[in-house]
């Protein structure tokens, strides 16, 4: 979350991303993995970016966004 911080996300995104990563908890346990509340959030989160909302080119947030949910899942290690 540091580092979506640093991003400029703000609070209120990064609340939507505890909820959504809670809310896929009970189904990453049966399969691992980003579920779909979690893939709900990064394309309402990339809708932001270029805008007054996230002052980030889509191509950096893509790249930010991927790392960053990549790297909580345990994906590409």
């Amino acid at each position: 979350m540091t580092e979506l911080r640093k991003q400029g996300l703000d609070e209120g995104d990064l609340a939507g991303l505890d909820t959504a990563i809670a809310e896929d908890a009970p189904a990453s346990a049966e399969s691992p993995g980003i579920g779909p509340s979690v893939k709900g959030w990064i394309g309402k989160t990339l809708s932001k970016a270029g805008t007054a909302a996230w002052d980030v080119s889509v191509q950096a947030a893509v790249g930010v966004l991927g790392t960053a949910v990549s790297a909580f899942y345990g994906i590409g290690k």
